[in-house]
This record gives structure tokens, sequence and C-alpha cells, in this order.
């Protein structure tokens, strides 16, 4: 059902938490099934600092899913882009 929707950013980060949990870190599966208010987004900001590759692209679309669930021009909502963006560059 994921896989027909391709290019929508809240379904991609579905599928990216399905690969996590199958992937088989618990500690990881812990932390993409918490809601996500503006402080799970915020620890999930921070995981993806510490870690590598594949995770991090993971959580990278996990992040991006949540935030395209968010309402645009929300001040928290752009302060947490800005710190995906300093965490990936």
């Amino acid at each position: 059902m994921l896989a027909a929707a391709r290019d929508d950013q809240v379904c991609d980060g579905l599928r990216a938490r399905i690969e996590i949990h199958r992937d088989g870190d618990p500690a990881l599966a812990a932390l993409v099934d918490e809601h996500p208010d503006a402080a799970a987004v915020r620890r999930l900001i921070a995981a993806i600092r510490e870690s590598g590759s594949p995770q991090r692209s993971q959580l990278r679309r996990v992040v991006l899913g949540a935030l395209a669930t968010a309402r645009s021009g929300d001040p928290v909502v752009e302060a947490l882009r800005g710190e995906l963006a300093s965490a990936l560059f």
C-alpha cells in the first residue's frame, strides 16, 4: 500500500519506520514509535547526528514524514526544519 505513494513524504516516513523495526534495533524502534511532537522530533534529530548509514537516512525520512504532517508556517515546525538541516550538513 505504501509503495504506491512513492513521492509522499508521510508514506516514506512510515516506510522508514518499518525498515527500522525490521533492522531490529530496539532503541531506534522505540524512538520512532513515539508520538511525533516537537520533543520527540528533536530526539530523532539528535539520533541523526549520532547515527551512521543506513539509520541516518531512515531517521531523516521519519523526521521529514513527521514534519510533512504538521501545519505549514508553524514557527516550531520551521525551527525543527532548521535543526534537521543543521544535523544533516
